[in-house]
């Protein structure tokens, strides 16, 4: 048994290529533990030393997130007005608008401006993450995605690499049912 998750209700977890988050509820607030590799920073902690207990992400934690998704070497996390980012961020797949990687001295979730601060049907409600890649619904059923996209994964009917989150499916979609977070 995890004994740092003994007696908290996890609400969700999410395992990517070699790291694990989980979003617990501890006295009605969300907390995020992580644990596993994170050279590249994909624990949303401020260093970059490989956890091997579950360990409370603060940064993560304050940014209330209420979808946590981990994909290779990266994580994205889904809050009520924020979408945050973290990890190794070739091929653009953290949606930053640039390829640069994080160093140990800027660990820690950024914020996605590009999906931050929408209202409405405009709200990113949740994420989803590949190897080299991450997808996001809005509340009005549009689809956008970034990263890698050499075989068309993407789906854009092109093969380049995508830096910001951009359109899969714009017109004619189906609004998302509001989800209920306690």
């Amino acid at each position: 048994k995890i004994l740092k998750l003994c007696g908290k209700h996890i609400k969700s977890m999410s395992a990517g290529y070699d790291h694990c988050i989980a979003v617990v509820s501890n006295l009605g607030k969300h907390e995020i533990y992580c644990w596993g590799a994170n050279a590249y920073g994909q624990l949303g902690l401020d260093h970059m030393e490989d956890m091997h207990t579950p360990t409370y992400a603060p940064a993560l934690s304050k940014a209330a997130p209420h979808q946590v998704e981990c994909g290779g070497q990266h994580t994205i996390a889904v809050a009520k007005r924020s979408v945050w980012a973290m990890g190794r961020n070739d091929f653009g797949r953290l949606g930053l608008s640039h390829k640069l990687q994080t160093r140990a001295e800027h660990a820690g979730p950024l914020v996605i401006r590009f999906l931050s601060d929408a209202t409405g049907p405009k709200t990113t409600m949740f994420a989803a993450c590949g190897a080299s890649n991450s997808l996001f619904v809005l509340a009005n059923g549009e689809l956008l995605g970034c990263g890698r996209n050499d075989a068309g994964q993407l789906g854009l009917g092109h093969l380049e690499e995508v830096l910001k989150p951009s359109w899969i499916l714009k017109e004619e979609v189906c609004p998302v049912s509001p989800f209920i977070f306690t």
